[in-house]
């Protein structure tokens, strides 16, 4: 850093603020000062790992929201916005992003999880138009009529399919919460899907 500030001072003639941009996967343990016994060189570091992404999620450039999967927020929410983004884009430009975005899961060590979810995209059914009322419309009749054991399985079975749909196969800790949730909570967490970044997050609704 103490070469590249005296490089530009030479071609600038003038005091230039560096800043460093960490994205790396380790603990950042760089530090923010070169010194010697006759010279001392200090610069600002900017840890992207410590950083919240809200502002790059919420930016309409799809660059901005994939950086922000190096950031604190939940890499599945910016997975998400992401892979719909791509969804949006075509030709070059959708190249173009998925590369970028490999390369970043890349510096987290899940570049593989990206490309098979790149390659096979998640489809979320309670999104569909045609698809999601009739879905909520079936749980709210079965939720009506859910005094009624087979109706009650009725709602449990397509609970459970809705929500591995969404988060893939349930861990047994979620298999059990299933099992002894009555009519009312399962119809609850299956609306919650649409909103949900987490198989967690369904089951605090």
């Amino acid at each position: 850093m103490a070469e590249y500030y005296l490089g530009f001072y030479r071609l600038l003639n003038e005091h230039v603020v560096q800043i460093l941009l960490y994205v790396g996967r380790e603990p950042l343990r760089m530090p923010v000062v070169f010194e010697t016994p006759t010279m001392r060189h200090e610069y600002v570091v900017l840890n992207l790992r410590e950083m919240h992404g809200e502002a790059l999620l919420a930016s309409d450039d799809w660059a901005d929201n994939e950086w922000a999967l190096l950031t604190k927020t939940d890499p599945e929410r910016v997975i998400r916005v992401v892979l719909e983004k791509l969804n949006r884009l075509d030709g070059e430009e959708k190249k173009d992003a998925a590369a970028t975005f490999l390369l970043l899961g890349g510096i987290l060590g899940v570049e593989e999880d990206l490309r098979k979810r790149i390659d096979n995209p998640m489809i979320d059914i309670m999104q569909n138009k045609v698809f999601g009322p009739m879905i909520r419309e079936q749980l709210a009749t079965a939720h009506q009529e859910g005094h009624q054991k087979g109706h009650q399985e009725a709602v449990r079975v397509l609970s459970r399919r809705l929500i591995e749909k969404r988060f893939g196969p349930l861990p047994v800790w979620a298999q059990a919460r299933l099992s002894d949730a009555s009519p009312e909570t399962l119809t609850d967490w299956t609306l919650a899907l649409d909103e949900a970044e987490s198989l967690e997050a369904v089951f605090r609704s």
